[in-house]
């Protein structure tokens, strides 16, 4: 039905003479844009392919050993408090007898900054899941929405709204990649 109203507005141009609607300028996109509307899903999909294949890189190299194994080396609250081999323990038992105020604080310090950095790291991870739910969703209304898109690339006046959306889908469609090239980085 856009095409038909693009037609008659087209029409109405050239009966009046407009020339930002003439009928040279704007039937040649009129005739692309009726092609390129019928591939639109698929001309998205390739981008959405390329993007989720760069995206899936990165999630498999950062959860090639696992994601958990590798926060919790990153992290690692337990060096504060193990001591290995005999050695080790004799350390322990002269730092605990000389000064145990000290000690206890450390073991102290240790766990509150193991348990504040875990919640961190729990709070970033689920921002990040509402992040790229947020982003199927809007995708999927950009999908939605690209047979608009195709046909206000005719009119030079709603141009606008096809560069707008070819932003915002290009902005969402490359975000994933993004975010899990930094969180590979970080882990």
């Amino acid at each position: 039905l856009g095409f038909v109203l693009a037609i008659i507005v087209i029409a109405f141009a050239t009966i009046f003479r407009l020339e930002s609607y003439a009928l040279k300028q704007t039937l040649w996109k009129l005739i692309v844009a009726a092609l390129l509307v019928n591939f639109s899903l698929v001309i998205a999909g390739a981008f959405i392919s390329v993007s989720n294949s760069t995206a899936n890189v990165f999630l498999q190299a950062t959860t090639a050993d696992n994601l958990s194994n590798a926060l919790a080396r990153a992290m690692n609250p337990q060096k504060f408090v193990m001591q290995t081999g005999e050695e080790g323990w004799l350390v322990w038992l002269k730092d605990v007898a000389v000064n145990p105020f000290s000690y206890l604080l450390k073991v102290v310090a240790s766990f509150a900054f193991a348990i504040i950095f875990t919640f961190l790291t729990v709070l970033v991870f689920f921002a990040l899941f509402l992040m790229l739910l947020i982003r199927a969703i809007a995708l999927g209304f950009l999908l939605i929405l690209s047979p608009l898109a195709w046909l206000f690339w005719i009119f030079p006046y709603t141009q606008q709204y096809w560069k707008k959306w070819w932003t915002e889908f290009l902005r969402w469609n490359f975000f994933a990649p993004v975010v899990l090239f930094f969180v590979y980085l970080t882990v």
